[in-house]
């Protein structure tokens, strides 16, 4: 999941609604204090696929993997984790942002091109809002609330991938390995209005830390451009610069919707895995790419080095697990 804070009722933050996400944890282990490597997407990914720490500010580029991976001949050395598991005999399957690209592509050729058996490509999958309009700083805003089906968002149109596939693989004598990457809560927090419907946006809680800390050097700190900068907003903040607490929470909401969002479209994945038996020998691994900063330090965004931008989400599930209750893992 892109963008996913630590932030879940699994977490510990009781005003999160996210049934599916926290029944996973319960018969798993979650990661409290799991970090990315690099706090912006396509990077982060990079170092997740292929174990592999960047090594120069030159680097840090969302298309860094395509661009050294796509159209480049096998060698012996596995481009990724997932190459590897498909050279010992899994059938490795994507859909949704994996890599980086939606796509999955760069050009005409896959980010990953030796890793997959199957690539599932989603019609008009950087959608960002329902009308299908992508994101403009002088009219769109950074959310969206609409009566809509959840099939209408590419994240509800993943899940029925997944499940789809599932049922492949459910008949098949091979193992699986599948990658399923959905998209919320990355900006624009745009969800289903059933999800905000959820929450009521006079309880929402501020950030417990709104104000840049001090005596913090301006390096720390950064003006959320992709949130102010590519979107539209009645209010601008920015280093140092607070917005108002009403539409602080506006965005907060926003953001629990989205969450809420995904979490159900994870449900539908891991009902069908029971409903197939496939929850019996497979294991489950919930990962967010990096944190967010809701308004803490004054961010509103990724791309610091505070933990809000490293400290990100992850749980392990698998069929042989004991003790399956809440735990931490150093």
């Amino acid at each position: 999941m892109d963008d996913l804070r630590p932030e879940l009722h699994a977490y510990g933050v009781a005003d999160m609604i996210t049934p599916n996400l926290d029944a996973i944890a319960a018969q798993g282990r979650l990661f409290k204090r799991h970090y990315a490597q690099v706090p912006t997407c396509g990077p982060s990914r990079m170092v997740m696929l292929t174990g592999k720490n960047l090594t120069s500010s030159d680097e840090i580029s969302h298309p860094l993997l395509g661009n050294r991976l796509a159209g480049k001949p096998e060698t012996d050395n596995p481009e990724t984790f997932i190459h590897h598991l498909k050279r010992n005999g899994y059938y490795t399957v994507g859909m949704g942002k994996i890599s980086h690209s939606i796509s999955g592509r760069r050009g005409k050729e896959l980010e990953l091109p030796h890793s997959w058996n199957d690539f599932i490509t989603n019609p008009d999958a950087f959608q960002m809002y329902a009308g299908g309009e992508h994101r403009d700083a002088k009219k769109t805003p950074p959310f969206e609330m609409l009566d809509v089906a959840d099939e209408v968002y590419p994240d509800g149109r993943v899940a029925q991938f997944a499940v789809k596939e599932l049922e492949k693989r459910a008949n098949a004598k091979q193992p699986f390995f599948m990658a399923v990457g959905f998209l919320r809560p990355h900006l624009p927090f745009s969800a289903p209005k059933k999800y905000w419907d959820l929450y009521y946006r006079s309880k929402m809680n501020l950030s417990p830390n709104p104000d840049a800390p001090k005596n913090v050097a301006d390096e720390f700190l950064h003006n959320s451009e992709e949130f102010f900068g590519q979107y539209y907003s009645p209010e601008k903040g920015g280093a140092r610069k607070r917005i108002s607490d009403a539409y602080a929470k506006q965005i907060i909401h926003a953001n629990h919707a989205a969450v809420s969002f995904v979490d159900a479209q994870v449900g539908k994945v891991m009902d069908k895995l029971k409903e197939l038996g496939l929850d019996k020998n497979t294991i489950v691994v919930v990962w967010g790419d990096h944190g967010w900063h809701l308004g803490d330090q004054t961010i509103w965004g990724k791309h610091s080095a505070f933990e809000n931008a490293l400290n990100s989400a992850m749980i392990v599930k698998t069929p042989q697990m004991k003790k399956q209750q809440f735990r931490q893992i150093v």
